[in-house]
């Protein structure tokens, strides 16, 4: 394989690197994907991602979209409550509507769409790139890497050596590309474990998405197709272990109980899955010729649904540093680009990254006055024109702007 020269090569194949590829594959340089590619491509499991409204224009520009018709569910309502279910009043303290368009009709404010449904998506956009934007695609491990005056020197398990201008490192959150170049994330302990699972409800949820604070830790509803909704309860270590010994009925009892009666009994589909949750932050987003995209740079809570939408936004600014770069005869490793990245990213990642962790910590704990404080707090919210400040950031576009959240290109 000849060494390349004067390119940007993209670590990572999963759902945030297919996304960086793509997008990257517009900037007018080369661009070549690192990763080990499944050998078998079938639906897995039904897990999901929530998208926001910048980041459905930015699939929409990018020719994403018309891959996922009928398979992205519209969040058209969002609410939230603290603690056990009140069983006299409703308990949704703070809730948003979507706003409304020139003809009436709602926008929505984000979507969910299922990880396989997006992965294959993406598959397809990438294969409709034009001859002339194409991205080369090899399918192996990194195993290590240098720099030197000629470039990024990047070894893979077969013995391929490749030399990129920039790398960028979307390869997870325990990515070999930040520990090949020695930058370390500052990693919190939550004591939590996430419980992953695809529900079916008695009653519509009506494109409404949920989320309950409870003493240990958040549950969440997001809305799929039908009566289906997609489970993401941050618990006790304790409670996701009897959790996942536990039959179909007593999860279920356990979750309705949980969640409450908003949408009648809530019954698993399937197996549930868990994974501990330890977000994590780095100050520092790039390093010689690497940058940090998606979860290599920014592993949050999933409290908020936001992970993927700051994947987006890492990509979307990204691409027009480096097509501003291209215009005034830049190459992808001048050092304007690493330090503009850095500059643009680290407002947003900062603010959601605390953001999320501390508002997990505030509102998840026993029942005080703190807890009171923060249920009072957000009925007052829930009144003031400040809530629709909110609702602009769960769209997407506003702590970070670039032309692809508009649904431009360039």
């Amino acid at each position: 394989m000849p060494n390349l020269k004067g390119n940007i090569a993209v670590i990572g194949g999963g759902l945030s690197g297919k996304m960086l590829a793509l997008t990257l594959a517009h900037s007018g340089f080369d661009i070549t994907m690192i990763a080990p590619l499944p050998k078998a491509k079938k639906r897995a499991d039904r897990r999901t991602t929530t998208i926001h409204h910048a980041g459905a224009n930015m699939l929409e520009a990018l020719g994403v979209s018309p891959y996922l018709q009928g398979d992205m569910t519209a969040i058209t309502k969002i609410a939230v409550a603290i603690g056990a279910e009140k069983t006299r009043q409703s308990d949704w303290l703070l809730q948003w509507q979507s706003p409304k368009g020139g003809d009436d009709s709602l926008i929505p404010m984000a979507y969910v769409v299922e990880n396989y449904d997006l992965s294959v998506a993406l598959d397809k956009a990438l294969d409709d790139l034009p001859d002339t934007q194409k991205i080369t695609v090899i399918d192996d491990h990194v195993i290590s890497y240098q720099e030197d005056g000629n470039g990024g020197h990047i070894e893979t398990s077969s013995g391929a050596h490749l030399i990129a201008d920039l790398i960028v490192a979307c390869d997870g959150a325990k990515s070999p590309m930040r520990d090949f170049i020695g930058l370390s994330p500052r990693i919190e302990t939550t004591n939590q474990t996430a419980i992953i699972a695809d529900l079916t409800c008695e009653l519509p949820h009506d494109g409404a998405a949920y989320q309950r604070f409870l003493p240990t830790g958040p549950i969440a509803l997001m809305p799929m197709a039908g009566k289906m909704v997609s489970l993401v309860w941050s618990t006790s270590h304790e409670m996701a272990d009897k959790l996942m010994q536990a039959d179909a009925q007593t999860c279920s009892d356990a979750i309705t109980e949980a969640f409450g009666h908003e949408l009648g009994r809530l019954v698993p589909q399937g197996a549930l899955s868990s994974f501990p949750l330890h977000p994590q932050f780095n100050a520092k987003l790039y390093k010689g010729r690497v940058i940090l995209a998606g979860d290599a740079a920014h592993a949050i809570h999933p409290l908020a649904g936001m992970g993927y939408n700051l994947a987006l936004a890492d990509a979307a600014i990204l691409l027009d540093i480096l097509q501003n770069a291209r215009r005034q005869g830049l190459m992808p490793s001048h050092a304007s680009i690493m330090t503009s990245y850095q500059a643009r990213r680290k407002a947003e990642i900062f603010a959601i990254s605390h953001f999320t962790s501390e508002l997990n910590k505030l509102i998840s704990r026993p029942k005080g006055p703190l807890s009171q404080m923060m249920a009072f707090g957000m009925a007052v919210l829930d009144k003031t024109p400040l809530k629709s400040t909110f609702r602009k950031i769960a769209m997407g576009g506003t702590l970070s702007s670039a032309p692809l959240f508009k649904g431009k290109l360039s």
